[in-house]
Formats: structure tokens, sequence, C-alpha cells
């Protein structure tokens, strides 16, 4: 009930604030409403994860009509299912107590989290569908396999097996340490029961069958409705592009975020944490040996003392900064964990230190993504979030514990390291609030409402809402819309496709496509009546603007300037003197060129 109360209150608290404008949610809306109206992925939209997501996400608009609210509300179901598989897990683990703490942690820290400008990185507008469902399956894993150290029957091995299956229909970063979980928990179970051969091997199949059947099921699907090799790749989702360094390791996007464009420095920034984490650990053993012969009420007198230094002289960058021990703590436990049940397999606490172990190694592999500059904001709503409620059990929950068993009391820790945790949260949930209250451009109407950042903060949202009405006025009913290279939330508020595979051409994108030409293969062919060209910065993935870099569309602005007319010019770039956005439609009176131009000086 005290969960169920502080999910609707951050719920009310954030309504219709989570998604951004132009960035990626616009297409989390269009590709499920697309597929509601027929339209096939990997055939129709070109799509690079799995099959999943989009799909059930189709299915809820089919049931409930094709809308904001749909989707949110069916979030909101599956965020509750994920608050509480956190607490069940945890309550199996260590107590009611920390079931209770680090879902409501959860909720707080990462639920309905806006750490950046960007909306989309929280769990009821996420940018991908698949790293959330991805997420939610990972940690229903994790409880199978707590359900399975108690009662390992065949039907709780087979779900295990269906589990990974449809987690690989997600991402890789969400079947990764999914797969790696259920690959060590399986090796300490039989470690500690060491079941016969038969067994093992009868164990094998029916996790082998169970992963099998989810993948093969979606495989026949698609392979029905296109061909056998665009099935199977779409099955694969984005493994496929992994093996390619271009798009990963050296792609400067996904560099950054790992963190190999700047290794000394993160790894730096990662032994200060370690530093500062230690240093305020040593402090609270000074504050056990102080407090051992003291009361409870010394104890709670304690922590308030330490939370108030901590709001008076702790700013919420150091907290921000703290997310860079994630990797340490995942490791070093991992390794503790899988340790304890290996060679102590007899231990009556074995269960708990299963659970952990297997947590741990989740935790790791999650944060593999970024495992060099880990972090709340961004990608660490759904990839730095077990890490984290790792690192509160262990501080709040095991180390009191470890004390105890020494002769300790393990109450001042515990208190201590409660009021940072207390004040952490805090400062986080402040960042929210800044953005929340800040949040006070209406963008769409009724069940597509949704808030963007006021104009002076951030003019994006202004814009989107004078080009909605723009085409909301002018555009004919049965026109249909391209908007480059990111912006297909205009295309679900007007309800009007895009007849073309591609609702998204970031630089990384175009290069995944098979660069400028391919993707213009497959435009010229279905030419769209209104084109949409907005100037959002792309130069973390290494070209700036669309269509104004030699590398990045130039050849298809030039396409568009010479078979459309520019028929309305939105906001105003100061450094270029260009407008921030411009619409284009398609001229009547000439045949639509099927040959992109090539370049010239001062193109």
């Amino acid at each position: 009930m005290l969960l169920a109360a502080l999910m609707a209150a951050l719920a009310s608290w954030s309504w219709r604030k989570w998604p951004d404008t132009f960035v990626d949610f616009g297409h989390e809306l269009y590709v499920p409403w697309q597929l509601s109206e027929g339209r096939v992925l990997y055939r129709d939209i070109e799509y690079f994860m799995g099959p999943l997501s989009q799909h059930v996400n189709g299915l809820a608009f089919s049931l409930f009509g094709a809308s904001l609210t749909a989707l949110v509300w069916t979030n909101l179901a599956i965020l509750s299912g994920v608050v509480l598989t956190i607490h069940a897990f945890f309550t199996h683990a260590l107590g009611r107590a920390a079931g209770l703490v680090t879902a409501a942690t959860f909720l707080c820290v990462f639920a309905f989290s806006q750490y950046v400008g960007v909306g989309n990185y929280n769990y009821v507008t996420p940018y991908l569908h698949e790293q959330t469902h991805g997420v939610a399956l990972g940690l229903f894993l994790l409880l199978l396999l707590a359900r399975a150290s108690h009662h390992p029957s065949r039907r709780i091995v087979f779900a295990i097996g269906v589990a990974l299956g449809l987690t690989f229909l997600t991402k890789a970063e969400a079947f990764a340490p999914a797969l790696a979980s259920a690959v060590v928990g399986g090796a300490l179970l039989f470690n500690a029961h060491r079941p016969s051969a038969q067994r093992t091997a009868g164990t094998a199949a029916t996790v082998a069958i169970g992963f099998v059947l989810p993948i093969a099921t979606a495989f026949f699907l698609l392979a029905a409705q296109m061909p056998l090799a665009t099935a199977l790749r779409g099955v694969a989702g984005n493994w496929v592009y992994l093996a390619n360094r271009e798009l990963t390791v050296e792609d400067p996007y996904y560099g950054h975020n790992l963190g190999v464009a700047a290794i000394s420095t993160h790894a730096l920034e990662i032994l200060e944490a370690a530093a500062c984490l230690s240093a305020f650990g040593l402090v609270t053993l000074m504050l056990e040996r102080l407090l051992r012969r003291r009361d409870w009420k010394w104890t709670i007198a304690c922590g308030l003392v330490v939370a108030a230094l901590l709001v008076a002289f702790v700013d919420v960058e150091r907290w921000f900064h703290m997310a860079r021990i994630l990797p340490l703590v995942s490791a070093g436990a991992s390794c503790a964990f899988v340790w304890l049940c290996w060679h102590r397999r007899s231990d009556p606490r074995f269960r708990t230190h299963f659970l952990l172990a297997v947590w741990s190694v989740f935790a790791l592999v999650s944060l593999g993504k970024m495992l060099l500059r880990p972090r709340f904001s961004h990608y660490g709503f759904a990839l730095a979030m077990p890490a984290t409620l790792l690192l509160v059990a262990l501080l709040l929950f095991v180390m009191p514990r470890v004390l105890r068993d020494r002769g300790w009391s393990g109450e001042p820790w515990r208190v201590a390291f409660a009021a940072a945790v207390l004040v952490a949260v805090g400062s986080l949930l402040h960042i929210s609030n800044l953005f929340y209250r800040a949040k006070t451009v209406a963008v769409g109407s009724g069940s597509d409402l949704f808030y963007a950042l006021d104009s002076r903060i951030d003019p994006r949202g202004e814009y989107f809402v004078a080009a909605l009405e723009w085409l909301e006025r002018d555009m004919p009913r049965d026109a249909d819309l391209l908007v480059l290279p990111d912006g297909a939330l205009l295309n679900f508020l007007l309800r009007r496709p895009n007849t073309t595979p591609y609702y998204l051409v970031t630089p990384w994108e175009m290069r995944a496509f098979g660069g400028e030409e391919a993707v213009f293969a497959r435009i010229a062919p279905v030419p769209p009546d209104y084109v949409v060209l907005a100037k959002l910065d792309m130069s973390e993935y290494g070209p700036r603007f669309f269509g104004f870099d030699p590398a990045y569309g130039q050849r298809l602005r030039l396409w568009l300037e010479h078979n459309y007319s520019t028929v309305a010019a939105i906001g105003h770039e100061p450094i270029t003197n260009r407008p921030w956005l411009r619409i284009y439609r398609r001229r009547d009176d000439r045949a639509t060129s099927v040959e992109l131009p090539a370049l010239t000086v001062g193109s």
C-alpha cells in the first residue's frame, strides 16, 4: 500500500510531462500505430531492434485505441509489475524492509525521473520500449531464479527459458544481463544440489525449449509476411549491428557513452567516487564505536546530524558523481556472493547469497554499455538501476548484518547511510522537479496531450506546436508526411502516415541503413507529399545538422529544394541565420527526380 501510494503520488506530480517533442519517443507512438493500421515491421518500416515491444504496443493500440494515454496506462501497468518484482525479490533476499526500501528507491530515482533536457528516460514514456520491457523481463527472470532456488520445478525452469527467449526479442543490452544471470544462477544451483546427469540434461532441455519457443514463433510470424532473410534479421534485432565496430565502439556517440573516449579521466572519476564512499564508511565505523553503548535516541540524533551536514555541504553534482562507483560495487558483490555460494553451499544463508549473486551479475552486465561512464541520467534510468538498488541493499541491509556478526551494533552504520540515501534521493527528486515545473507548453490535445519545456528554456516545444498547428490547418487530410531527421510524433499527432520506411535518420541510422544513397533509393519511389526538416543537433554522432553537412544528408536536402517548395519556416537560428524548422510541399508542376544531385561548392 505504501508503494502504491508513492507511485500514485509520483505519477500525479509528473503527469503528462514525461516525453520529448522531437527526440525518440515519437517513434514509440508512431510505429505501433502503424502496426495497428496494418503495416509490417521490417518490411514496411525499417527497424533495428527486436519485434516484441512494438507488437505489444501495437496490440495495446488495437485494443484500446491509438493514443498517448493508452500507451501511458499500458506502461504504468508494466511499471507496477516491475515495482512488485523488485519488492518481492529483495524481500526474499533480505527481508520486507529491504523490499520496501529498494522498490521505493527505484520509484523515486528512476521510474519518473528527468535529469537532462531531453525527456524519455523514464518508465512511462521511454526512448525505447525494448529497454524498459527488457528490464522488466530480466527482473522477472531473476524472480523465477529465486523461486527455482527454493523449488526448482519443471514449470519454473520452462518459464525461465521463455523469459530468456522473450528478452532476446527486445534488444541485446537487455538480453545479455538476463543470460549472464541465468547461466551463473544455473551453475550455482547445480553446484549446490549436484543433480544426476539425466536430471541435468532434462533441465537444460526444458530451458532450451522455453527459450526457442518465443523466438521461433516470432520468426514464423514474420516469415509469413516477408522474405526469410528479412524475418531472420528482424528476430536478431540489434545483434546484427554489434559486430560492426563502426557502429559501436568506434561510433562517436556510443564510444562517448561507453567511456572509451577518455578512459583515464573516467577511471580517475571512478576512483574518486570510491574514495568518497570509503571515507564516509570510515566515519560511520567511528560512529559505531562511539555509539556502541548508547541507546537508540543517540543513534537517531546522529543520523539527523549526518543528514543535515550532507544537505548543507554536498551538492547534487556530487550525488550524480557517486554513480561512478557502481561498476566496482557490482563487480565486487558478484565475486563475493558467487564465491560464498560456490564454497559454502551448506551455509544457512545460501539462498540470500544466491539471490544477491544473480542480482549482482545482472547489475554488472547491465552496466556494459556505460561501464566506464556510469550515471543515473540518460540510459542510467534502466542500465544503472539494478546496480543502484544493489548498492542501497548492501549499505542498508547487508553491511549491518556483517557488522553484527563481528560483534558491532550495525545500527549507527545503517542510520548514517540511510540519511545519505534519503538526502541523495531528495536531491535527485529536486532536479526532476525543476524540469517538471518548467514544462508549461501544451502539446497535442485530448488523450494525446502532454507538456513541453517553457520556450525560454528550450524553444523546441514552441516550434513543434507551431509546426503542428500549421500542418493541421494547411495540409490535406489525405497527404502523407516525412519528418527529418527525427520527429515522428508529428505524424502520430496528425494521424498522417509516412510512406517511406524511415521514421528516424540520425547519422548512426544513416550508416546502419547503408548510407545516403541507400536511404534515398527507398524514399524516391514513394516521395512524400510534405517533408519537415528540423535543425536537431546531432553532433554527438559526428555530423551536426541533417541536410547541412556533406556527410549527413546534404544531397537529400538539395533534392528536396529542387523538387519541393518551402511553404513554411518556423523559428530562427541566430548563428546561421536560418529557420530552425522548414516545411516542404511536393511540387505538382514537375515530375519528382529519382536521382540525388551532386554536391557543388556553396551547396
